[in-house]
């Protein structure tokens, strides 16, 4: 059966221009025991490139078009990822590229195969490297993306209306193995770092992941999984880790994971429809997934206005 004839086409009739990425490795479709089976075959050295690519976000496109099959053919299919290569000595990237799927693979359950795991995902120690609340401000030359997270933190009446007292910018989440240092990284330590966070009122933990421009992508999922799903791991004692960030994550009745941006990917969000609602089924309770909208101006200083009506939260 042909992906492009039976899955792509009738999708693009829906949202003109999605292809599948070329750089992610082959995308099938299958019938088996009578039920569709969507399948990505990759390998460990496509996930060695970054969490924001679309041959690491092949995964996350691969539950995105199982999403829309369902509703463009109301049949329900189960999916596949595929990975050759060697399961072991993996590098920084691919590691985390892992925990992603395996945050994936926890949203999605019974209806996501995955082939090809790795001799191990975590640490046998997993140590996170230390967080301060807020981490200092602008380099010199800091892209739109940098400059909105400092204004969000700066200007602080733009929290009120999510029911923050205020953001913080810059969340380390680079795992280590025993010990934080150098030689003991497990993912990239000193650049992985989330956006931007917060405490709600309630005392609700709340992660954020931000993007600016018109050309947003896919890849903000596999870098939200793969965050979110590290908090999850440190808020259940699993991973070590110190600091006031993860005191009160450790003391949150909840973790929330949302997308931040002006627009996402048609994709992710389309005719009020979001492939989200299916991920946000398995994490429920563990992590509460939602999309939250902004309006975006030229200049020095990107957000301008929340949209609240067109924020996304699971139903149910």
């Amino acid at each position: 059966m042909s992906f492009e004839q039976q899955v792509m086409k009738p999708l693009r009739r829906s949202l003109p221009h999605i292809r599948s990425p070329s750089k992610a490795g082959a995308f099938e479709l299958l019938e088996e025991r009578g039920r569709p089976v969507l399948v990505l075959r990759t390998d460990q050295e496509t996930l060695a490139g970054g969490l924001q690519t679309d041959q690491v976000a092949g995964p996350f496109f691969l539950a995105c078009f199982g999403f829309w099959y369902e509703h463009l053919t109301g049949r329900d299919p189960a999916l596949r990822v595929e990975v050759a290569g060697p399961s072991w000595d993996l590098g920084p990237n691919q590691r985390r590229s892992w925990i992603a799927l395996e945050a994936l693979q926890q949203s999605l359950g019974d209806r996501l195969e995955i082939r090809g795991w790795p001799a191990r995902v975590w640490p046998r120690a997993p140590v996170l490297n230390h967080s301060d609340l807020d981490r200092d401000g602008l380099k010199p030359g800091a892209g739109r993306e940098a400059r909105a997270e400092a204004q969000l933190c700066d200007e602080r009446r733009h929290a009120g209306p999510l029911g923050l007292d205020r953001f913080y910018r810059q969340l380390p989440l680079g795992l280590f193995d025993g010990r934080v240092a150098e030689d003991s990284a497990w993912t990239p330590g000193k650049g992985a770092r989330a956006d931007l966070w917060g405490v709600g009122l309630d005392g609700a933990f709340h992660l954020f992941e931000l993007k600016v421009g018109d050309r947003p992508k896919v890849g903000v999922l596999p870098e939200l999984f793969a965050y979110a799903w590290i908090l999850a791991m440190v808020r259940g004692g699993e991973v070590l880790a110190q600091g006031p960030a993860v005191d009160a994550l450790r003391a949150a009745p909840r973790l929330n994971a949302w997308t931040l941006a002006p627009r996402l990917h048609p994709l992710l969000h389309s005719h009020g429809r979001s492939p989200l609602s299916w991920l946000a089924r398995g994490l429920k309770g563990t992590v509460e997934l939602g999309a939250l909208f902004f309006e975006e101006q030229a200049g020095p200083r990107p957000f301008k206005a929340w949209l609240p009506e067109r924020t996304w939260r699971p139903q149910g």
